[in-house]
């Protein structure tokens, strides 16, 4: 980790690094704990969920009896349902209309509907023409009021949630307390549709009060009945690969790979500017000449600094007449001339230098000296 940071530079790279390497590793710890912990866990009323008001226990039950289960991952307008079946539909989360058309065919053509939840009326008044109007009157224990298969075995039902039925509509109450009912049925052409307004009973925290197990047992129907519980409601899909992953495990991969990319940018060589075809060269000698002739005229001690540029000029110029004293004014003269010297330099090589123009003709006349000096 300090040493991916320190490859980003400083500032809000630094930052969001720093912050999403934070909530990957938040996520991938949290989502660990689930997997060692195996903690209860799910949506309400669904068949995967172990959590207090899951039917996980509901679905071993079925299966202790032999019972066929069946969890059902397709929306219910694309799933094939056997209308020999019965079809829990609880706490859904969302239904389309053209599922809630779907589950009323079902009905209709032969098929045993269970539905309810918490404020059902949105969407079960849509399977009947008249279905019954849901209250949240609670009631912890309700009774059977009528005769029906739905209450075989049954003597007492335990609930801890929220709803009842008043008025039932064209459903007749079976079970129920207090002028309400927990659980009404209606003949729905070839079919029945069970209503339960309080699905606590059947839920993992109730399932062994009272005679919920029975009660659970009875809304299945016959024993030659598949039983079908609609997990595309719950959010449980048909869907593979990576949409089949749970939310979290999606979020955490998708911080694994922000991840990633940030570490190759970090660690990846920076591009440069393209390279020039011809390479730089060093500026021309008379140009750093006169670069240097400039400099001095502006500095400060200008004459010492031009002083011993002169005496440096006239003992190479000796040098090169053959002489190891300075050369006379004549001498000078006849050695510009046989050495093809600057006129100028020679003149700002005698007297004192005064104007820019002295300055850089005795930097040319230095330069003109060192050049033919220095051949062997």
């Amino acid at each position: 980790m300090k040493r991916l940071l320190a490859r980003i530079p400083s500032g809000p790279w630094r930052w969001t690094a720093a912050g999403l390497t934070a909530l990957l590793a938040i996520n991938l710890a949290l989502t660990a704990v689930d997997l060692v912990s195996g903690g209860p866990g799910g949506p309400t009323s669904s068949l995967f969920s172990t959590a207090p008001d899951g039917l996980a226990a509901f679905g071993e039950l079925l299966a202790t009896e032999d019972r066929d289960v069946q969890p059902v991952r397709a929306d219910a307008h694309e799933a094939v349902l056997d209308r020999g079946s019965t079809l829990f539909v609880l706490d859904p989360h969302d239904l389309a209309d053209e599922d809630l058309d779907a589950l009323a065919t079902y009905a209709r053509e032969g098929g045993r509907l269970v539905v309810g939840g918490l404020q059902p009326h949105a969407w079960v008044a849509r399977l009947s023409d008249n279905a019954p109007a849901w209250g949240f009157d609670q009631l912890d224990e309700s009774h059977p009021v009528a005769l029906a298969p739905e209450t075989s075995g049954i003597e007492a039902v335990a609930a801890r949630g929220f709803g009842s039925w008043g008025d039932t509509g064209d459903a007749a109450a079976v079970i129920g307390a207090h002028g309400r009912s927990l659980v009404a049925v209606e003949n729905t052409g070839e079919g029945r549709t069970i209503y339960l307004a309080d699905t606590s009973p059947l839920q993992n925290r109730l399932l062994a009060s009272a005679d919920n197990a029975a009660l659970g047992l009875a809304l299945a129907g016959s024993a030659d009945r598949p039983v079908l519980f609609l997990e595309s409601a719950h959010g449980y899909s048909e869907a593979t690969g990576l949409a089949a992953l749970p939310p979290r495990w999606k979020v955490a991969l998708l911080l694994l790979t922000l991840a990633a990319l940030m570490w190759m940018a970090a660690a990846a060589r920076r591009i440069g500017p393209p390279e020039r075809p011809v390479r730089a060269l060093h500026p021309p000698r008379m140009t750093y000449v006169d670069s240097l002739a400039a400099t001095l005229s502006a500095a400060s001690g200008k004459s010492d600094a031009l002083e011993g540029l002169r005496r440096s000029s006239q003992e190479r110029l000796a040098r090169l007449a053959g002489s190891h004293d300075t050369l006379a004014e004549k001498e000078l003269a006849m050695a510009a001339e046989t050495f093809g010297l600057s006129s100028a330099g020679i003149r700002a090589l005698k007297g004192p230098v005064r104007s820019d123009d002295q300055v850089l003709a005795l930097g040319r006349l230095h330069a003109q000296l060192v050049r033919k000096t220095v051949r062997p």
